[in-house]
């Protein structure tokens, strides 16, 4: 951390100082331009203030409120998100899959949408106890793996596959 006054020893060249220039006041207008005489001022306003303008606009811009429905839909995918309503099914909130719904409506309906995804929500842990190429118990019979299974070799990450 550096104390005050401390450099690290970089030198700046002040910033320079350009001549005023006048604009021409244009007949019915009644107040004078101002321009700005403080270089750093001058770098605020011709640099800084513009960047956050163009970022907040662009967050204004992709984060309307047409698209924040479908990122909170797609929130409901998250480990976290899935594991809270598999504990607690009730936490689901009323307006999830709004968003979805409204553009594809015509194929599903909200309510199967809802169980679907409580369904999912239950089976999910078991998803993640899956290894790829291990079968979930009761689907093969034991020491039977399902044909042209994929498995990560335990050395090297190396992949292999049954032949």
């Amino acid at each position: 951390m550096l104390e005050k006054g401390e450099t690290l020893g970089y030198d700046f060249a002040p910033l320079p100082k350009s001549r005023i220039r006048k604009k021409k006041k244009m007949p019915g207008e009644e107040c004078e331009d101002e321009p700005i005489v403080d270089p750093l001022q001058k770098f605020k306003v011709d640099t800084y203030y513009r960047s956050i303008d163009v970022i907040s606009q662009e967050l204004r811009d992709r984060f309307n409120p047409e698209s924040v429905s479908v990122f909170k839909d797609l929130s409901l995918f998250t480990k976290r998100r899935i594991e809270e309503i598999a504990a607690s099914p009730n936490s689901l909130p009323k307006d999830a899959f709004d968003g979805f719904c409204e553009a594809y409506g015509h194929l599903v309906g909200k309510d199967d949408l809802r169980r679907e995804y409580m369904q999912f929500c239950k089976v999910f842990s078991s998803f993640e106890k899956v290894e790829t190429g291990v079968p979930v118990s009761g689907c093969l019979p034991a020491g039977r793996r399902c044909p042209g299974a994929v498995s990560v070799a335990r050395s090297g990450g190396r992949r292999a596959t049954d032949g």
